[in-house]
């Protein structure tokens, strides 16, 4: 139990290996981005996975490979985000 969402993702990220993102609503994206910032900024090194079950984040995909396109990321960041489409895949990871 966290006071507020600041609280609660310092939490998740301080005991966490990876971050598995799952289909979801502004939250989860909130939590997806702030992650692949850390990521980043070097703030953590973890592992980024998103399961884009049924194309869920097709269209995301698309627009971080378009940002990726305009230079709008570095090589590191983005190399770390890893998608697959089904959860026996996550699997092969660990």
């Amino acid at each position: 139990i966290c006071d507020d969402m600041h609280e609660r993702k310092k939490k998740i990220y301080s005991v966490s290996d990876a971050a598995v993102i799952l289909p979801g609503g502004f939250g989860t994206l909130d939590e997806l981005f702030e992650i692949v910032t850390w990521n980043q900024l070097t703030i953590h090194d973890k592992e980024i996975y998103i399961l884009n079950s049924g194309g869920f984040y097709d269209h995301l995909v698309q627009h971080i490979d378009m940002m990726k396109r305009e230079n709008f990321l570095y090589d590191e960041a983005i190399k770390r985000i890893t998608v697959v489409d089904d959860p026996d895949a996550l699997v092969a990871y660990w």
